[in-house]
């Protein structure tokens, strides 16, 4: 298996709500800190009782959605990245007091196996892959 990049899960607590303009500050500045291009503006909006954004990176995206004093927040990058040195920043800069964190490694089948289907879930009623194909051709 060839990797498919690493996606960094952040829960944690801050001390006070985050508010639209820090999240959108963070989401504007943190891409370029981690070494990633950001392709499109931040889009970061209030909800009931909380915010939320994402921001589209050539890599991937970075999202961050609050609940209080609740932080949720993916990181993901099909390049990968130094998890703990962008895990550090993310708490600085969201003022993290505590988290968890989960780092899956995203896995991708050899390329020769997606050229000859020989994907593990290909085939039959349920070939998600098959189906998106013959929607293109429409």
């Amino acid at each position: 298996m060839l990797t498919g990049g690493l996606h960094l899960i952040i829960d944690g607590q801050t001390a006070v709500p985050l508010t639209v303009a820090r999240v959108q500050r963070f989401l504007y500045h943190f891409p370029r800190l981690i070494g990633v291009r950001r392709i499109t503006e931040p889009e970061v909006l209030s909800q009931k009782g909380g915010v939320c954004g994402i921001v589209i990176i050539a890599e991937s995206h970075i999202a961050v959605h609050t609940r209080g004093t609740q932080v949720m927040a993916d990181i993901f990058s099909c390049l990968g990245f130094d998890a703990d040195q962008v895990l550090k920043a993310a708490k600085r800069l969201l003022g993290l007091v505590e988290c968890r964190t989960r780092v899956i490694e995203r896995l991708m089948p050899p390329p020769r196996a997606i050229e000859t289907g020989l994907v593990e879930g290909r085939g039959g009623e349920n070939d998600l892959q098959g189906k998106m194909d013959a929607v293109r051709t429409l």
